[in-house]
């Protein structure tokens, strides 16, 4: 037993690495109907990637469907099971679906308790056979698993991504985190959310990994960035709760001169910075001073999120 459970936690260290790349480039309608997840027949057999297999499907209607009916019949057809020899489901008999919500890109996955029979290395393996199914399409860029409506207690985290790696205990420098980065929704004409997956290296710190992530840009085509072309800070640290951020005096001139927008520039940094759960409002510096305003924002306090509201 201890043999077989080494086996599957070696091959999960590569298979989302290589769903992803199974999603994003071998997985599109265009090539035919789209890809089920199932889990080969015996694990202890396998090697890496191959643990997670692809099986391709036609989904009647698809063409007339919204991207949440859409990912409602893959997961239907996914609880059905594999029609491959050698395959089978890694989610238990007798599951039913109770609902599907796509907001945000984040589909949420609503199951039956049967789901809830699963525990350790089988319930990861079922968590990423249904992430990799619905990631597939490109309104998805995240998913959750539910039971009857809740989130299962006894798993470490709730939130799943196609392109991240699993990691083993050789591994545990490496960390990852969930985070909404805030952009401008080119369609809605206001602040858009994408919800990302954040690799945080040994030494490194929540804090600044999420700045690089904000300032990198988003990489949903619906959103556009808001902070101008070189703009950067000097330095950025959290005391108790308030995030300090040390701006250099020259950024001002970057700053959009529409007011409207400028606001909502700044409200996109304070925004993603209070997403973590250690700090509730954000300190602006100039060259290390408290200013009156920055970009048209009261700066003489910290910003919370709120205060920023349009």
């Amino acid at each position: 037993m201890k043999r077989t459970i080494s086996v599957i936690a070696a091959a999960l260290l590569t298979i989302v690495l290589f769903g992803a790349l199974l999603s994003r480039q071998d997985t599109s309608a265009d090539e035919g109907g789209y890809a089920l997840f199932f889990v080969a027949g015996d694990l202890s057999t396998v090697q890496g990637s191959d643990a997670i297999v692809s099986e391709r499907v036609q989904i009647d209607g698809a063409e007339n469907m919204t991207a949440q009916e859409l990912c409602a019949a893959l997961v239907t057809r996914l609880l059905k099971g594999p029609a491959s020899d050698g395959l089978r489901s890694a989610i238990p008999g007798g599951t039913a679906l109770l609902g599907v919500t796509l907001d945000e890109r984040c589909a949420t996955v609503d199951l039956s308790a049967a789901y809830n029979r699963l525990s350790g290395v089988e319930l990861s393996l079922a968590d990423y056979c249904i992430t990799m199914t619905l990631a597939q399409l490109p309104q998805v860029g995240s998913v959750r698993v539910y039971v009857s409506g809740n989130e299962i207690s006894y798993r470490d985290r709730q939130t799943f991504f196609a392109d991240e790696v699993l990691l083993s205990a050789t591994e545990d420098d490496v960390r990852r985190f969930s985070a909404n980065l805030y952009f401008y929704d080119v369609a809605a004409e206001t602040l858009g959310a994408e919800l990302r997956s954040i690799s945080l290296q040994e030494g490194e710190r929540r804090l600044e990994t999420l700045w690089n992530a904000l300032s990198e840009g988003p990489r949903d085509e619906s959103l556009a960035p808001l902070l101008p072309e070189g703009f950067m800070i000097l330095s950025i640290r959290v005391e108790e709760d308030v995030c300090y951020i040390n701006l250099p005096a020259s950024v001002q001139e970057l700053m959009p001169t529409d007011t409207v927008r400028a606001r909502m520039a700044m409200e996109s940094l304070v925004r993603t910075i209070c997403a973590l759960d250690t700090v509730q409002s954000v300190q602006f510096l100039v060259d290390g001073e408290i200013c009156e305003s920055f970009a048209g924002v009261p700066t003489q306090m910290p910003v919370e999120p709120r205060m920023l509201y349009q």
